[in-house]
């Protein structure tokens, strides 16, 4: 599992691992690898093989190495043909399996038998140590397997060399560095064939934990989902009592009996909560709807220019100057002028609450070779960099925000979740030398560039 202790490798020979796993391995790695293997291997060493017989009946004459010569073609050509089949099978089987020991059998008993053939003409040569290294580097054999048959071809070897009577000096020194090869072999085998059993249960692992974590995720999804949508009933479902109460206390306040203390002030105050509420209520149904994509979708042309002029008229205050910058002539696009002026409502809305009074808003249009630019400008902090990963986030608030700037947090999800719905998208950057500019990139569909 993904908490937890991490979980151990096993040994291939441990009563842990069960024959179906061995199987599977074996069929999924193994096999197909040491195909591949048999087959560029028989590929690069067949035309040596065809040369070697030539020069043999050319040359040499030597009766022994030509049939050796002429079946080792003949075999090499054999297993080229039944790799190449095995190769172009869906599933690979025991047969696959074992046709890959056959060829390792092939290669130690063949060059076993070209030592001895080629010794009375050429003398002693490391062709024997070579040749069972080679085979045991180049296939991943279980280790079990690969050194019975080590043992068995040395044996095998060793016979040969006491039926060839040689001095006892001689016979010790080659018989010293063949069995050298052979331990090399032996630990070649299973240090490659311990690594590949390795990666493969390593790999299984993070299979299995990914599914876990995919499973996990989708759990969460729902709990998510399930969770919004809780909210977003509840909030509702609030919504009707809050604004009636809020109906009430304005309907209160026309009496000229509740506009005199103490009860005027107690009046304001159930107003002002009652507002606030709703106001949260709206955003968190607003967060819903565009999380999920269930605003109204109308997609009519919107002058952008007018839009914007309408949000800087309803923006507009004595202690903030919102100033719109570079208009230009014509700047149509076809869009959802409700969410296009909520997403600038919002965001015009936090500019305005964290730019210090006296200070100036740019409100600005451009347009690059697709796409229509506004980008909205202010004098406040800005974001901390370490807190920009999180600025669209749900209920996301900045660490630097006073008592009275501190708000839902859902204004810039919003923003973020309608521009996505719209086609668009939401930017941030830092503002020299102090602010934060804010930039909605949206599509020029009229013009066609969508």
């Amino acid at each position: 599992m993904i908490a937890g202790n991490p979980q151990k490798l096993s040994k291939w020979s441990s009563t842990s691992v069960t024959d179906e796993k061995r199987e599977r391995f074996l069929d999924e790695v193994l096999t197909p690898a040491n195909l591949r293997r048999v087959f560029w291997t028989i590929i690069c060493f067949l035309p040596l093989s065809t040369l070697f017989l030539l020069e043999n009946l050319i040359y040499s004459g030597d009766r022994a190495l030509i049939v050796w010569g002429i079946s080792d073609v003949v075999l090499s050509v054999v297993f080229l043909c039944l790799t190449r089949t095995c190769l172009k099978r869906a599933s690979l089987g025991k047969n696959c399996r074992h046709l890959v020991i056959a060829y390792y059998v092939y290669c130690l008993s063949s060059v076993l038998v070209y030592y001895f053939l080629s010794y009375p003409v050429v003398g002693e040569t490391p062709i024997y140590a070579v040749g069972v290294i080679l085979p045991a580097v180049l296939y991943r054999i279980p280790t079990r397997r690969a050194i019975q048959m080590l043992v068995a071809v040395h044996l095998v070897y060793t016979g040969f060399l006491i039926a060839s009577a040689r001095p006892f000096q001689e016979f010790m020194g080659v018989w010293v560095t063949a069995s050298f090869g052979v331990i090399v072999a032996g630990l070649a085998a299973y240090f490659l064939f311990s690594r590949e059993w390795k990666n493969y249960q390593q790999l299984k692992i993070i299979e299995r934990n990914n599914e876990d974590l995919i499973q996990l995720n989708q759990q969460l999804q729902d709990q998510k989902e399930e969770m919004n949508h809780i909210m977003a009933l509840a909030a509702h479902d609030l919504r009707s009592p809050l604004l009636n109460m809020k109906n009430l206390f304005d309907a209160l306040g026309t009496k000229s009996e509740w506009n005199k203390p103490p009860y005027a002030e107690v009046l304001q105050v159930s107003q002002d909560c009652c507002s606030g509420q709703l106001r949260l209520l709206k955003s968190l149904l607003d967060s819903y709807r565009a999380e999920q994509g269930l605003h109204e979708k109308k997609r009519i042309p919107v002058d952008l220019v007018e839009l914007l002029e309408e949000v800087q008229s309803d923006r507009s205050s004595k202690d903030q100057l919102i100033e719109f910058l570079a208009k230009p002539d014509a700047a149509r696009t076809v869009s959802d002028p409700a969410a296009l002026h909520q997403i600038l409502e919002n965001l015009l809305s936090n500019a305005v609450k964290f730019s210090p009074e006296g200070t100036a808003i740019l409100l600005s249009l451009s347009k690059d070779a697709n796409a229509w630019i506004i980008e909205i400008a202010d004098e406040g902090p800005g974001i901390p960099e370490e807190e920009r990963s999180q600025l669209f986030h749900k209920f996301y608030r900045s660490s630097s925000n006073t008592p009275s700037q501190q708000g839902v947090g859902l204004g810039l999800f919003i923003v973020s979740q309608l521009a996505k719905h719209l086609g668009g998208s939401i930017a941030y950057r830092d503002r020299s030398p102090r602010g934060a500019v804010f930039s909605l990139r949206l599509h020029d569909t009229e013009s066609g560039g969508m």
